[in-house]
């Protein structure tokens, strides 16, 4: 399967190399800094990281619509955990087809010259296709995974002020060495948005979806519900001792599967050069019935957490970006995230016993980002960032109650 996504990336570029250039976009980063908790767990070891970024665009437009192809490919460096560098990237393919919308009334030649003069509206429809994968050394390959997504989505403008979406998500995940995680999801997310004199964006968004695991078994020789003691003799004379098993603690692993619903809302103000946006949300499981490996390192980089995503928990969350111009070409950004996450899974002591019936974390994240981009001409150009945040995961289950900052200089080249 890794040589399927590394021949068809490369057999990807090799055509696209034979079109036009001028049709190609591309960026290509690379960031180096220091982490106090790179692994994001109790244990707190830092550690320097690298991360380089690499993303390919082709653009094909046509009279109503357009083809798109992207490469997007992330690789994660340690200097003392080099056991855990990983690999991931996607490649996607878009079809968009655009939709000039009518006006009301009927059209006569007398209107045809002001109708040219205004800007033309379209509704929209996209058709995609991604494919993804992550890597990891021989030590961690139990997070190698594959996946495929089919998207659709409908955006219909009722006025140039107001609009509507409909979008879908089918997606396949399989692990590698952990059959038991292999799922199916499914989300389907309906937003509604309108935009104001003052330039101000805002609307809501509602989506539903389920998690489905393709197994319904689970290997009894790798993995158990609860941490389990054996009962080891000390030698003649000695009393014994109970010794922790070694296997992984595999939450619900009989479970088939969570069905969630999400409300949201959000707003976006943008100034000449300064903008603003927030959103909210709230997250309820009508069923939760999640697996997750406990206390296991579980970061990623270009994707979300892959043995937690979202329907693992319900509760609320809130974000909020801003970004200001400054002088000599500078950009500030600042970014807030804060997260209640409740989960049906139980929490857990580092030695594996349950200590309370339901895990809990307050999730907070700060980050802070200085640039500047310089442009060479000719759609050439380079930045210089500048980047810095904390983090703060306070949970009931002693594993995942954990703190880091971080600090990192980053270059990039695009075209």
């Amino acid at each position: 399967m890794k040589k399927i996504f590394f021949d068809a990336a490369l057999i990807l570029m090799t055509a696209l190399a034979s079109l036009s250039f001028a049709q190609f976009e591309g960026y290509g980063s690379i960031t180096a800094g220091y982490n106090k908790n790179p692994l994001n767990n109790y244990q707190t070891v830092g550690d320097q990281t690298k991360q380089t970024y690499l993303e390919l665009k082709y653009n094909k437009e046509f009279p109503k619509s357009q083809l798109n192809f992207s490469y997007v490919s992330g690789l994660m460096l340690f200097n003392e955990f080099t056991d855990r560098n990983f690999y991931e990237h996607t490649f996607s393919a878009n079809y968009q087809l655009n939709f000039e919308k009518q006006s009301n009334g009927s059209e006569t030649e007398d209107t045809t010259e002001n109708e040219n003069d205004s800007d033309e509206i379209y509704n929209t429809m996209l058709f995609g296709i991604a494919l993804n994968s992550r890597m990891d050394k021989t030590a961690h390959q139990d997070f190698d995974n594959y996946g495929l997504a089919l998207n659709f989505l409908y955006k219909y403008i009722t006025n140039p002020d107001f609009n509507l979406s409909i979008s879908n998500s089918l997606a396949y995940r399989s692990y590698t060495y952990i059959e038991d995680l292999s799922n199916v999801t499914d989300l389907l997310s309906f937003e509604a948005g309108k935009t104001t004199g003052s330039g101000m964006i805002y609307g809501i968004n509602l989506s539903g979806g389920f998690k489905y695991y393709t197994q319904t078994y689970y290997d009894t020789t790798k993995y158990e519900q609860v941490r389990n003691f054996n009962s080891k003799s000390q030698g003649k004379g000695k009393p014994g001792s109970n010794v922790a098993s070694n296997k992984k603690i595999l939450i619900t692993p009989q479970s088939n599967g969570t069905y969630q619903i999400a409300f949201g809302i959000y707003a976006k103000q943008v100034w000449s050069n300064n903008s603003f946006q927030a959103n909210a949300l709230y997250r309820y499981n009508i069923r939760s019935q999640n697996r997750y490996l406990t206390q296991y390192v579980n970061t990623s980089f270009l994707s979300e957490d892959i043995y937690n995503d979202f329907f693992s928990y319900e509760g609320p969350e809130a974000a909020v970006k801003f970004t200001q111009s400054l002088p000599i070409g500078m950009k500030l950004t600042l970014d807030g995230l804060l997260q209640y996450k409740k989960y049906t899974a139980p929490a857990l002591d580092l030695a594996g016993n349950q200590i309370d019936g339901n895990r809990h974390d307050m999730h907070s994240y700060v980050e802070i980002n200085l640039s500047r981009y310089f442009d060479l001409g000719n759609d050439f150009g380079f930045d210089i960032t500048l980047t810095s945040g904390f983090l703060r995961n306070q949970s009931n289950d002693d594993y995942n109650d954990f703190s880091s900052y971080f600090a990192a200089i980053g270059i990039g080249v695009g075209f």
